[in-house]
């Protein structure tokens, strides 16, 4: 027999030799041990090596980007994956007609959700998505992220509106709108006072019939 190269130390793909193992295997091949970059030790047929990338783990990976990419394409006529486009379109396209409003001021979408649908579309099936909700955002003047949004109904995302003011009262923070059905005030009412330079409190506490007399 030939004098056997010593492989220990070379790099095929992925996978670094580690040593040469003591047995054989078709034909009588020497079996190497190596490790590869994912962690995995494998044993490899020497006549082999120059044919194998890694353990396996590039071929799962590929097979797993693949199925990831059918089911993109499967979605890609959904209402959910129109949710995710058009987001993507206002955050990060200055050629949107409402990106001034989004990703002009700061609004950004999240690096995982901008670079998969299927991560998107992960967090939403998880979190009640259905078909009469729209996505909304917790704090509005923050981005899309799965701890900044969550699936509201139209009435909902109403009251989370950015021109809807929030007052603070005795320790407690609501919307304009929330504060009027809370105290029975028509909320016009409550609208006029701020608008007229009420305090706060004044234009909460103060009763109706008081208003008219302070506005003649």
């Amino acid at each position: 027999m030939g004098t056997t190269i010593n492989r220990k130390g070379n790099t095929y793909g992925l996978l670094t030799v580690i040593e040469q193992l003591n047995k054989r295997g078709h034909g009588g091949m020497i079996i190497w041990k190596c490790k590869c970059q994912c962690g995995n030790i494998v044993e490899v047929e020497g006549g082999r090596l120059n044919e194998r990338k890694s353990c396996g783990c590039l071929s799962r990976a590929r097979s797993a980007d693949f199925g990831a990419r059918m089911a993109k394409h499967s979605e890609s006529h959904t209402r959910l994956y129109t949710i995710w486009s058009n987001i993507k379109s206002r955050c990060c396209n200055p050629n949107d007609k409402r990106y001034m409003d989004y990703g002009g001021r700061g609004i950004q979408i999240c690096d995982k959700w901008a670079n998969s649908y299927i991560e998107f579309a992960d967090w939403a099936k998880s979190h009640g998505y259905n078909e009469k909700l729209s996505i909304d955002r917790i704090d509005n003047n923050g981005g899309y992220n799965p701890e900044n949004c969550k699936w509201s109904t139209s009435k909902e995302q109403a009251v989370n509106k950015r021109s809807n003011r929030l007052i603070t009262f005795k320790g407690k923070t609501m919307t304009m709108k929330e504060w009027a059905d809370e105290l029975r005030l028509p909320y016009g009412c409550l609208q006029t006072r701020i608008i007229r330079g009420w305090t706060e409190e004044e234009a909460l506490t103060t009763p109706i019939q008081q208003h008219r007399k302070k506005v003649e």
